[in-house]
């Protein structure tokens, strides 16, 4: 638990364990609540809390993942849109698979045969409050989608996941990626000159393929691997 003494360390006492169902997070509540911090207040669910005195700590589980899933597609997206069930569940395991970041309303559009960009955007955003999703901030007020239930590769996407996990607020880059917990900030990149341009009490972590980087720019540098291992960047 020593993400959650990180999280009370600086200075946040309310949690909100974020997952599509409290059977994803029932596991990670009663492990916390066994340890006994004091003066921290748990809630569970899948709205995420937009409030300086919370973080949102998103509990990854694969329980009941097929119940789950077919669940929310149907209550979330197929009833309300009145989208086919068959082509609703093909572009969800599709979207879960790729590269979400940023999803393109037209795609949508034309995998779903939709002649309306503002239902498409509708859509977008039901599966941004869904749970299946997590929405993070990116450039110029866009916002990316990142998938709760995850099988790829994609080191930003595997980053950004693990920061949500430790309870940190993301927001991203074509470059860089930005996270906050806190008063802590961190920049996370696979770019050297990308993390120098950042200025600021900022801690700066280079993600390198294959073995840890030697700089002297006070980066500190991770495999993937031992990123996706660490609890705590302080």
């Amino acid at each position: 638990m020593e993400h959650v003494k990180t999280i009370l360390k600086n200075g946040i006492r309310n949690i909100n364990l974020v997952a599509p169902d409290v059977r994803c997070s029932s596991r990670a509540r009663e492990k916390i609540l066994s340890f006994g911090f004091k003066g921290l207040t748990l809630i569970e669910g899948r709205e995420w809390k937009n409030d300086s005195g919370w973080c949102n700590m998103v509990c990854y589980s694969s329980k009941d993942e097929e119940l789950i899933t077919s669940h929310l597609l149907l209550m979330k997206i197929i009833g309300p849109h009145c989208l086919d069930s068959r082509c609703a569940r093909d572009f969800y395991h599709e979207l879960r698979t790729g590269d979400v970041l940023n999803i393109s309303s037209k795609s949508l559009m034309r995998k779903l045969g939709i002649t309306s960009f503002y239902k498409a955007r509708s859509i977008i955003t039901s599966f941004a409050s869904s749970g299946l999703f997590i929405p993070v901030g990116g450039e110029k007020g866009r916002r990316g989608l990142i998938p709760y239930y995850y099988d790829g590769n994609d080191v930003r996407i595997l980053v950004i996941r693990h920061l949500l996990s430790l309870g940190y607020e993301v927001t991203f880059t074509p470059s860089l990626i930005k996270a906050r917990l806190g008063s802590s900030f961190l920049a996370v990149g696979e770019d050297i000159d990308s993390l120098n341009s950042i200025n600021g009490k900022v801690s700066k972590i280079l993600i390198s393929p294959d073995s840890p980087v030697i700089n002297f720019s006070s980066i500190r540098s991770y495999t993937l691997h031992s990123f996706l291992s660490s609890c705590t960047f302080s």
